[in-house]
């Protein structure tokens, strides 16, 4: 027996549901209000008017309802079994007759009650199963009324077992349970009132009997949890509420019948509908006395007996078949007690096709839940929403949830497992972001897959509706997340399309022209350094920023291991603009002062011409200038070895300038433009035809020295081509 308070679910609102009502009465009736149906005289045993009834007579045996009254009307008289079909009554052996009225006596009960009774007499039952009082009453003693009969001792009947019916007991009583389509009905409620006729104090036991199952208490005031556990505990029971009200003379119980149980523990002679009758509720206060030993009362009395929900076999949606027990459902519904509901039909263009309404503050139940006894497939689906035969959403029997759109407006969502699929349309989310967690070692956390062989859209597109600003991010990529030490940022791409890298970057493309591409704000490498392993790098405008602090800012290396590669140019640099001394190849400088105005030491014009500005030239392997002439603005031109060899113009020095070879002077300024180099042109110290001796060297050395610039200027050009080929420098 269960002694906790339930929640019963109410429909509330509920339109018409199916709009008709069973087998539409089967043509043996007219539907009526809330869909049941009224029947014609002589075919009501069925809810849907399917099934006959037939004559009634005198019952044979049954029980007494009052003092040597008995006999009641009964289908058959008792003594036999009615035909549904054909509405007339077979008789037992030993009656005959349109209602079996007429016997030759038997006092052996009818198939001996198929082993599923008792037989007994008329006496026996009616003091056993009879009502011991009518109300209004003060209570009876337990005991049922004597009935003393010529017949009391002759005629026997069954009384059946739980469960079982029928005159011998062979009927199997199906499920029973509320109508599910009559809304807004009312429990059946009892006020019982136990008391002493002076008021004085009460003690002993109270018994309680309903249908055939009696309880008790004691007969002093008890809690309303102890009321409730006493009528629970009826067999014929399930679910009670109870109010207790205590006065000095006596208790008030209010007692409200919420639920039977599912299959009936009723009989052939205790049965009701839902709203058992106030008689069949009665009080035995033969246990009871009062302090002063005045007399104990018990009354009960109706609280609400209108409008109550009903029990009937198979909830009035489905035909019992008696030899089983077993409900048959009509369309639209099933279960053990035909009361679930399969599908619902609205004609409201308003009110709700269903409406599931569980109506207390404290319900923990499942308001809504769908069960199958088969395994977990993908073969079945539990609920499909089609508007206009177009699918908006169905759960299918492997969980897999198909759905339309996906619209979530405050508390997200959230996916423990199995991921998230979007077939068509894509998802959006507008507050909230969406968070990615997972906890696999070997799968991505995101998995973005273009699937078609002809895709030619973004993969991962990221916009922002703000114009280019450095105050947010387009996306950051940490690592150490939530640590103790905070996370580190790796990779971060700013609103203004600054990107900053804090690892390497490996860019590895042989399907388009350029492996790495950038169109504003250049490239800044603080640390690691740049490689590029092929084809090298082409900058359009803004030029090649390349600082280092204590390491080689800029190495142009030709690897010869490489074998397809001995015949290239180390470093190129080309220009498309006409010849012009407002221009520079390459131009070198060093900010000393770290004042961020370097002074130019090194540079080569475009006319083409090469200035050494700053701390002159030392040539190892001697220069050859082939035009165009070499320039020192200061500093001076220091041959180590080589010497100077000029092939075309001139050597000529201005300004007062000499020629020392080792520690003389050999050519002073005036003498440095002469045709002829000899004695006759000495300047008149003896310098000259001194060094007469050395002039074969000297010429020797300016002819190396030609060759050394010839040479320079070759190297120069193949490394300018070089770094025009890779890229480095524009064309």
């Amino acid at each position: 027996m269960i002694y906790a308070r339930q929640h019963i679910l109410c429909l509330v609102g509920l339109p018409t549901l199916l709009g008709q009502c069973p087998n539409m009465c089967s043509g043996h009736g007219s539907c009526g209000p809330e869909n049941v149906c009224s029947c014609f005289e002589g075919f009501d045993y069925a809810p849907d008017c399917s099934l006959r009834t037939c004559s009634k007579g005198a019952a044979w045996a049954d029980k007494a309802y009052a003092v040597d009254l008995a006999h009641s009307p009964s289908e058959c008289s008792s003594a036999g079994l009615c035909n549904r079909d054909t509405g007339k009554c077979e008789c037992f052996d030993g009656y005959t007759g349109l209602a079996c009225q007429r016997c030759k006596f038997q006092s052996t009960c009818p198939n001996d009650c198929n082993a599923n009774g008792m037989c007994l007499t008329l006496s026996r039952l009616g003091q056993l199963y009879g009502i011991d009082h009518q109300h209004p009453s003060t209570g009876g003693d337990g005991t049922g009324p004597s009935y003393a009969n010529w017949d009391k001792d002759s005629v026997t009947s069954c009384f059946c077992d739980p469960g079982f019916s029928g005159p011998d007991c062979s009927r199997i009583m199906c499920a029973k349970a509320d109508d599910p389509l009559t809304i807004n009905q009312n429990y059946r409620a009892l006020r019982i009132g136990v008391f002493s006729a002076d008021g004085s104090s009460l003690q002993g036991t109270v018994i309680f009997q309903f249908l055939g199952y009696t309880t008790s208490h004691s007969a002093s005031h008890v809690s309303a949890v102890t009321c409730e556990g006493a009528w629970e505990a009826l067999e014929n029971v399930e679910d009670v509420d109870c109010q207790s009200e205590n006065f000095g003379a006596g208790s008030f119980y209010n007692v409200t019948f919420k639920q039977w149980p599912t299959m009936p523990m009723e009989n052939n002679y205790f049965s009701h509908k839902g709203n058992p009758a106030l008689s069949n509720f009665t009080c035995d206060v033969s246990g009871a006395f009062s302090a002063s030993g005045s007399q104990v009362l018990c009354n009960i009395s109706d609280l609400v007996s209108d409008d109550i929900t009903e029990y009937e076999y198979c909830g009035r949606r489905g035909q019992c078949d008696f030899t089983s027990g077993t409900c048959y459902c009509i369309d639209g519904y099933e279960g053990s007690t035909c009361t679930d509901s399969t599908y619902a039909e609205s004609t409201s263009n308003s009110l709700p096709g269903v409406n599931i309404h569980a109506t207390g503050t404290d319900y923990i139940g499942d308001i809504f839940k769908l069960t199958a006894d088969k395994s977990s497939s993908s073969d079945f689906t539990f609920m499909k929403i089609v508007a206009n035969d177009e699918d908006l959403l169905s759960i299918r029997g492997d969980g897999l949830l198909s759905i339309a759109q996906l619209d979530v407006t405050t508390y997200g969502t959230t996916i423990s497992e199995g991921g998230l699929t979007v077939l068509t349309g894509g998802a959006s989310i507008k507050d909230g972001g969406v968070d990615i967690s997972s906890m696999a070692s070997g799968e991505p956390v995101l998995h973005v897959i273009g699937s078609s062989e002809v895709f030619a859209d973004s993969l991962l597109q990221v916009d922002s509706i703000r114009n280019e600003d450095a105050s947010y991010w387009f996306a950051r990529f940490n690592t150490a997340y939530k640590q103790a030490d905070g996370s580190h940022n790796i990779f971060s791409i700013r609103g203004d399309g600054y990107t900053k890298i804090a690892g390497e970057l490996h860019v590895d493309n042989v399907t388009s022209v350029y492996s790495l591409e950038l169109t504003k704000g250049g490239l800044t490498v603080y640390q690691g350094g740049l490689r590029l392993y092929e084809d090298g790098v082409v900058v359009y405008d803004g030029g090649a920023d390349i600082r280092s602090n204590n390491v080689t800012v800029l190495r142009a290396y030709h690897n010869y291991a490489a074998g397809d590669k001995d015949n290239g140019t180390v470093l190129s640099i080309e220009s498309t603009a006409g010849l012009s001394s407002n221009i520079d190849l390459i131009k070198a400088g060093m900010d000393v002062d770290n004042i961020h105005k370097p002074k130019t030491i090194f540079r080569v014009n475009g006319l083409p011409r090469t200035y050494i500005d700053r701390g002159g030239l030392s040539v190892m392997g001697g220069i050859t200038v082939a035009s165009a002439g070499l320039n020192v603005s200061a500093g001076g031109v220091f041959i180590l070895a080589g010497g100077v060899d000029i092939q075309g113009g001139n050597l000529t020095v201005k300004n007062d300038a000499n020629i020392i070879v080792g520690n003389k002077q050999v050519i002073g300024a005036r003498q440095a433009a002469v045709d002829d180099v000899s004695a006759a042109n000495d300047p008149g110290d003896g310098t000259l035809a001194a060094a007469s001796s050395d002039v074969a060297t000297l010429a020797a050395q300016s002819e190396k020295l030609r060759d050394l610039v010839d040479e320079i200027r070759t190297q120069m050009n193949d490394l300018l081509g070089k770094l025009r080929t890779h890229g480095l420098i524009a064309s």
